[in-house]
Order: C-alpha cells, then sequence, then structure tokens
C-alpha cells in the first residue's frame, strides 16, 4: 500500500476547510465577537454610571454636611437668642423688684421715722412721771 498526493483530493479538503471556516465566522465567530463588543460597552456604561452614581452620592454628602452645620448654626443663634431674651426679662423683672422693694423699705422707713416721733413725743411726755418715779427710787434706796 502506498500513499500518493491526491491534488483532487487536497483541493477539496481546502475547499471544505475554507467553507468551514467561512460558516464559523457568520455563525460563530462575529456573533461571539458581537457578544463580547457589547458586553464590554455594558461593562464601560455601569462603569460609568457608578462614577456618575458615586459623584452624586459625595455632593449629596457635602450638601447634607453643609445643611447639617447650617442648622448647628441656626439653632445656636436660637438658643442664644433665646437665652438673651430670657436674660432681659429676668433683669426687668428683677429691676422691677428692685423697685418694689426700694418703695416698701421708704414706706417703711418713713412710717418707722413717724413711729420713732411719736414715741419720742410720748416719752418727752411722760418724761415727769419717769423723774418722780426715779427721784421716789433713789430716795428709797
Amino acid at each position: 500500500m502506498t500513499i500518493t498526493v491526491n491534488p483532487y483530493l487536497m483541493f477539496l479538503v481546502f475547499v471544505v476547510f475554507i467553507i468551514t471556516l467561512y460558516l464559523l465566522n457568520i455563525w460563530l465567530y462575529k456573533p461571539i465577537i458581537s457578544f463580547m463588543d457589547n458586553r464590554n460597552a455594558s461593562i464601560d456604561h455601569d462603569m460609568q454610571s457608578i462614577q456618575n452614581n458615586t459623584q452624586e452620592t459625595l455632593e449629596i454628602d457635602k450638601e447634607i454636611k453643609q445643611i447639617l452645620e447650617n442648622a448647628r448654626l441656626e439653632s445656636a443663634q436660637i438658643v442664644e437668642q433665646a437665652t438673651s431674651e430670657a436674660k432681659i426679662a429676668y433683669e426687668a423683672k428683677i429691676m422691677k423688684k428692685k423697685n418694689e422693694s426700694a418703695v416698701k423699705f421708704e414706706e417703711f422707713l418713713s412710717k418707722l421715722q413717724i413711729q420713732r416721733n411719736d414715741l419720742k413725743g410720748q416719752l418727752l411726755e411722760k418724761m415727769p412721771d419717769f423723774q418722780e418715779s426715779l427721784k421716789l427710787k433713789i430716795s428709797q434706796i
């Protein structure tokens, strides 16, 4: 048995090989390459969306921090304003009570002065009686 090279058979195998490559290119390779390109495009699109969402998240986080800082400052101002208003009201009440106390004290002092003068007058009226009783006591000793 001898092996001989048959050119027609070689040509037929070559033609079948080329046809097979052509059909594989149409039915297999192009759809796979198209699928891979679509997948890469989808991945790139998703990465871009992630980056956009990350930036949006950072911007929202900055806005939240700014809003919280503004709220803290505003609450501090409200507390300070309420405290100052309360102090002013407190001081006004204190001054009112001090003035009332001063008026009452002046009234008390004037009444006390009147009573003192009355008592002094009564004592001066009874002075001769005291002098007589004192002389009587001294004479008894």
